[in-house]
């Protein structure tokens, strides 16, 4: 039996536990298309945020092919265009998943156009993950469209955010480090060594301790470890 040192958790044991994500999963889609995690007998809400997060992990993490795959495609299209970062990057992200072309593409690009591509000045501390996760979204929007980004200016504005030990957030956390990180890659940037050393997964056993979500950053961490170092099993 292989197991993962780090973890302690087996193979027979990751296999199980993915089968179980993955009935979850499949048990939020609504009949009529999308993904709603919070529906129940009376409640039938699905929306883009669920939608995306519940196709990109069943066919990326887990492998599945989706039944539905037209049914969540119409319900996508169906969604009217609103001018909201996080919004514009569901719906293509959703539909380039489900290999369907947009027919409000003009409009899309439109609503992309005029996004800002700045953080507020300056963000506060508890929402610098939120304003990073946004800034993100619109530079991969405007980068997947072929619009101008200033790749360069962004990576120094975020770069001069970090705290002396390289982290993000107050005090430094893995949430909002990671979203730093993830924002750098992006721009193309370099990452500083001692941003290298507060990334995840290796930061979990350094500053784990100082992350006011302490119990999420762990178990996230575990998981990666766990997902990185062993194959996916088929679902």
């Amino acid at each position: 039996m292989q197991v993962a040192s780090t973890t302690g958790i087996s193979r027979d044991q990751l296999g199980p536990a993915l089968q179980h994500a993955r009935d979850y999963l499949l048990e939020k889609q609504s009949p009529g298309g999308g993904f709603c995690f919070y529906r129940g007998y009376f409640l039938e809400e699905p929306n883009l945020a669920d939608t995306w997060h519940g196709v990109d992990a069943l066919t990326d993490l887990l492998g599945v092919t989706l039944s539905q795959r037209k049914d969540h495609a119409d319900f996508v299209i169906g969604r009217p265009v609103e001018p909201q970062p996080f919004l514009l990057y569901y719906r293509i992200r959703c539909l380039l998943v489900l290999q369907t072309s947009d027919p409000a593409a003009d409009e899309v690009a439109q609503a992309v156009e005029a996004l800002h591509l700045s953080l507020p000045d300056p963000p506060r501390p508890q929402q610098l993950g939120a304003a990073l996760q946004q800034l993100h979204c619109v530079l991969w929007l405007r980068k997947y469209l072929g619009m101008h980004t200033a790749d360069e200016h962004l990576a120094q504005e975020v770069l001069s955010m970090a705290n002396e030990d390289g982290g993000y957030g107050d005090p430094s956390n893995l949430l909002d480090t990671a979203d730093a990180i993830a924002l750098l890659e992006l721009c193309g940037a370099t990452l500083p060594p001692t941003t290298r050393e507060c990334s995840p997964p290796r930061a979990a056993h350094r500053i784990w301790r100082r992350c006011t979500r302490a119990r999420r950053v762990v178990v996230g961490s575990r998981w990666t470890l766990l997902m990185s170092r062993q194959p996916r099993p088929s679902c």
